[in-house]
């Protein structure tokens, strides 16, 4: 891949609306060989216990391709687990403390790869976006599904962080 390591940046290398909208042909285009995958308003809604089935589909199809695919999320446990069965019992890291970049390295090792041969896809700067990057790996962000409802106060102070981050990449 041989992305050069950018240690402290969140901007992502590429953004998407959905995770859907990311095809096979662009993973080819990237030169990954397995992709990292987050939880939470990435593949389904903030702390639900449903997949939609376009997600469950694009798993299949980025599977069948012959990309391996490990969610890498900062949920709990036994919702990775149940996420995990829903999806044909992908591998899964939770809670994967993003954006230290442990978690992401050993979803590298589940899928055989060496981290910056990796996509890390999620919808977070901060977190998903940051990890790839700390790593080499190449960093998708997607646009949330919906405001989260849980830890709201948390999140409305990450979405004005990343709102300040994006507005001072314009003054520049």
């Amino acid at each position: 891949m041989n992305k050069k390591y950018v240690l402290d940046s969140p901007q992502p290398d590429y953004i998407f609306h959905r995770l859907t909208d990311i095809t096979v042909d662009e993973l080819k285009k990237w030169g990954v060989k397995a992709v990292g995958l987050d939880i939470d308003n990435t593949l389904t809604y903030d702390m639900t216990y449903s997949v939609p089935e376009e997600g469950i589909q694009w798993v299949k199809a980025v599977k069948k391709a012959g990309y391996p695919v490990v969610l890498v999320s900062n949920t709990f446990i036994n919702r990775a687990v149940y996420i995990s069965f829903l999806l044909g019992g992908v591998p899964f890291i939770a809670p994967a403390i993003k954006p230290y970049t442990y978690a992401l390295k050993l979803a590298a090792r589940l899928a055989k790869v060496k981290p910056d041969e990796m996509v890390m896809i999620g919808d977070q700067i901060f977190k998903d976006c940051l990890c790839a990057n700390r790593v080499g790996a190449v960093s998708v962000r997607v646009d949330p599904f919906a405001v989260e409802t849980v830890f709201a106060r948390h999140h409305e102070k990450r979405r004005k962080k990343e709102a300040e981050y994006y507005a001072s990449l314009e003054n520049k």
